[in-house]
């Protein structure tokens, strides 16, 4: 088994007339430990559906989600949130800074549902995490001091806070030029360093590079890309 598996894993949705639809259907994806694997998914629903599957968020309709040889808990929301807040980390649109805290204080929120550890605890532990995106001196500033560049390494240090196993990340490098760009694409070839499985949701293409494994969602399901050079995970 691999370190991430999903397996036949569908998602149902409710349209205006009822009727139920499926933004993604018979999923099958696998991700080895340490490993960085790429999704191309350009239609909004599915896309969305399958971030909130792989971040825990949703339940599948039908299928299974393992992490580490381990189905993912949904039998209880107080286990599941648990379980998500532990092991899985998030940089999503949807996910976005809270404007009106500082820096320390964004990334250190993760740790505020998995720690009992006092305040000036809980920022020592951010800090690492705000060195490994090479950001740590900019702990104290506002969000509105920060680039776009900058914005992003800042949620990708919240993402990793708690050393989760997985970080799933939906991530645009579009509207960057290349020195807020070239900062994100070395973090994110450094995440097996720290013993963190990436699934990257982007169309970069320098993103790309850097992925073991590439997928599409093509017409509500995954597809393992054709023609890509691939790598054992």
């Amino acid at each position: 088994m691999q370190y991430v598996e999903l397996h036949q894993v569908s998602q149902q949705k409710a349209s205006k007339k009822h009727s139920m639809s499926r933004p993604i259907e018979q999923l099958n994806l696998a991700a080895g430990k340490r490993s960085i694997i790429g999704i191309r998914a350009k239609e909004t629903k599915a896309r969305t559906a399958l971030i909130h599957i792989l971040s825990g968020v949703s339940i599948p309709a039908s299928g299974s989600y393992f992490i580490d040889a381990l189905p993912l808990p949904y039998q209880s929301d107080k286990q599941m949130a648990a379980f998500r807040n532990s092991n899985i980390g998030s940089v999503s649109y949807s996910f976005p800074l809270i404007p009106k805290w500082n820096v320390i204080e964004n990334v250190s929120f993760p740790l505020n549902y998995s720690s009992r550890c006092g305040q000036s605890r809980l920022e020592a532990i951010a800090l690492k995490a705000l060195k490994f995106v090479k950001l740590h001196d900019t702990a104290k500033r506002e969000l509105w001091t920060l680039t776009s560049g900058e914005e992003l390494r800042i949620k990708i240090a919240r993402a990793i806070v708690n050393m989760p196993k997985v970080v799933i990340a939906e991530i645009s490098l579009e509207e960057l030029n290349k020195s807020q760009a070239d900062p994100v694409i070395d973090i994110i070839s450094n995440l097996p360093a720290l013993d963190i499985t990436t699934i990257l949701l982007t169309e970069d293409p320098e993103l790309e590079k850097i992925c073991s494994r590439q997928y599409e969602l093509l017409e509500n399901t995954l597809v393992e890309t054709k023609g890509m050079k691939h790598y054992p995970v």
